[in-house]
C-alpha cells in the first residue's frame, strides 16, 4: 500500500469546504480549468504561475490525468504545485497504485460522455435531471466546446498540458462565457 504523507489526506474535501466558505459575493465569478497534466509538471508551472497573475481568478479546477502512471512520485509532484485546489480523477491516475492514492487523497471522473467510457443516455438523463448547462471535461485531448446531443447542455474539453494552455471560465448571474487561453514561450518568458 501507497504511504501517502498525512497533509495530503482528504485535498479534495478540504478544498470544497474552502470554496463554500470562500465569500463570492457576486453572481459573477471566474474559474481556470486544467486537465491532462500526465507528465508536463513544467507547463503545469508556468500555466500555474499565468493563473496567479489573474486577480479574477477564484479558483482552479483539475480535470483529471495529472499523473502519467498513478505513482506515488507522480501524485507528489502534482501536490506540490497545485496545494489548495479541487481536483477530479482521470484513467491515468488509476494505474499501478493511483486508485488507492487517489482515495485516499482526492475524489470523481473526468470523461466527457462521447469519449465511449459512459453510456451516452444515462449521462444526458443525468445532465437533465439536475438542470445542468455545462459539462466540463479532459481526456479527448483536444480543445471542444458545443451543444453534443442538442440537449441544452454545452460541453467542453480543455485540451492537456502538452502545451501551456488553460480554460477560464467566466460566470454571470444567467450565463457564462469561456476564454481558451494558450501561454506561449519567447525566450524563456511567457507571453499571452
Amino acid at each position: 500500500m501507497a504511504q501517502v504523507d498525512e497533509d495530503v489526506l482528504a485535498t479534495t474535501n478540504i478544498n470544497l469546504q474552502a470554496i463554500k466558505n470562500s465569500n463570492i459575493e457576486t453572481d459573477t465569478f471566474q474559474f481556470a480549468f486544467i486537465t491532462d497534466t500526465h507528465y508536463h509538471y513544467d507547463n503545469l508551472k508556468t500555466v500555474i504561475e499565468d493563473i496567479n497573475k489573474q486577480e479574477n481568478i477564484q479558483f482552479v479546477i483539475i480535470g483529471g490525468d495529472f499523473t502519467h502512471h498513478g505513482l506515488l512520485k507522480e501524485y507528489q509532484l502534482f501536490h506540490n504545485i497545485m496545494k489548495g485546489l479541487k481536483t477530479v480523477i482521470g484513467d491515468h491516475d488509476y494505474l499501478s497504485n493511483g486508485e488507492v492514492i487517489y482515495k485516499q487523497t482526492f475524489v470523481i471522473a473526468h470523461f466527457p460522455p462521447y469519449a465511449g467510457q459512459f453510456d451516452e443516455d444515462m449521462y444526458k438523463l443525468i445532465m437533465q435531471n439536475n438542470d445542468v448547462q455545462l459539462s466540463i471535461h479532459g481526456h479527448v485531448r483536444c480543445y471542444y466546446f458545443g451543444d453534443s446531443y442538442e440537449d441544452d447542455v454545452a460541453y467542453l474539453t480543455s485540451p492537456p498540458l502538452e502545451n501551456p494552455t488553460y480554460t477560464v471560465i467566466n460566470i454571470y448571474d444567467d450565463s457564462y462565457d469561456i476564454e481558451l487561453r494558450e501561454l506561449y514561450y519567447e525566450r524563456n518568458e511567457i507571453k499571452n
